[in-house]
């Protein structure tokens, strides 16, 4: 039993190593101000509250830079996905 949660410990590391890839791929085709703000956010787990500070923006601003970066996110990960459907 303890063998196969080894085994299993071990391919989840590897799904998670190559997610990580991935998603630093991903950030590194971002411009980089979307790349940072969606790192702080989601890679550094910074508090909205601490963003502000952090970038002298209000919560406002803080939130559309948030939305427009998660969107250019979005748009290359679909276009990497497109790419491997037709390549």
């Amino acid at each position: 039993m303890i063998i196969d949660m080894e085994a299993e410990i071990k391919l989840l590391r590897g799904v998670v190593d190559a997610r990580r890839k991935e998603i630093l791929w991903l950030l590194d085709q971002l411009n980089p101000e979307d790349a940072s703000i969606l790192s702080y956010v989601y890679v550094e787990r910074v508090s909205t509250k601490d963003l502000c500070r952090e970038l002298f923006l209000s919560r406002r601003q803080v939130q559309r830079r948030l939305k427009d970066a998660l969107k250019a996110f979005q748009a290359v990960l679909n276009q990497r996905q497109d790419n491997r459907l037709t390549g």
